[in-house]
């Protein structure tokens, strides 16, 4: 069965892809695309789709549209690495809520995401996700052994990812700058998580702005450092207590 293809809902500018990964045979080439992580095991994949095999549009598309064919365009695929609820049409084609389990296909790239969440999870990036659920062969690399225990050899286990997952940072972005960025699930809707680099950055941009001034010398980068230890152990410090410190550091530190 072909992931289907629907247009963006109002107020929102992606495309969508939806459908049972169980059984699907799914290319997705981005141009360029980021990764937005939720903390009920969500991971949002958006950005330029330049080509997609396995696609075929929604019935109403098909219906205003049918030559339609797909071209490159702004889009998202939402993959889950825990159970969620999902509203799904029954045998008697009634909609009803219905706990659906993550295919190992999504559980793969999930785990390859965190694997090196610099490059997938912290940065824009132009590459591949092939996603077609075989439990063996997926359980395989994702344990790094076979069926009998025994171990693969890391070189072919990391050629066999490949066929699964590839790419590589983008260092300037076109489609995938703009953020934060909000994406609309049916009636609800949310806001893309600061990954840690950016909540290390608005975190030393405030220390600075309560510092006064860019630091330079090593003493003033000192003192960043300190209260940026201060920020991490407390992090619900006041703002007041955030600026009460760094006055008490300078002092201290002559």
């Amino acid at each position: 069965m072909a992931i289907q293809f629907y247009e963006p809902a109002k107020d929102d500018k992606y495309n969508r892809l939806l459908g049972d990964l169980y059984s699907t045979n799914l290319t997705l080439k981005w141009q360029e695309a980021k990764v937005c992580k939720f903390e009920d095991g969500l991971y949002v994949v958006y950005g330029q789709l330049a080509s997609a095999e396995g696609v075929e549009p929604a019935w109403k598309i098909k219906k205003d549209k049918p030559d339609w064919k797909f071209e490159p365009c702004l889009c998202r695929i939402d993959l889950h690495n825990e159970d969620y609820k999902d509203r799904r049409k029954n045998i008697k084609g009634d909609w009803e809520e219905t706990i659906v389990k993550p295919t190992s296909i999504e559980k793969f790239i999930i785990s390859m995401f965190e694997e090196n969440a610099e490059l997938w999870l912290e940065s824009a990036w132009t590459g591949t996700l092939h996603l077609s659920d075989n439990p063996g062969t997926l359980n395989m690399l994702i344990t790094g052994k076979d069926k009998e225990g025994k171990p693969y050899p890391k070189e072919i286990l990391d050629t066999l990812k490949t066929n699964y997952i590839a790419g590589e940072k983008v260092e300037e972005t076109n489609f995938t700058k703009d953020e934060p960025i909000t994406f609309n699930f049916g009636t609800k809707s949310y806001a893309k998580k600061e990954t840690t680099a950016e909540q290390l950055k608005a975190r030393r941009d405030f220390l600075i702005e309560q510092l006064g001034y860019e630091p330079k010398t090593e003493e003033d980068k000192a003192l960043i450092k300190v209260a940026e230890f201060f920020q991490r152990t407390y992090p619900k410090v006041a703002e007041d207590e955030c600026q009460m410190l760094l006055r008490l550091l300078k002092i201290v530190m002559g």
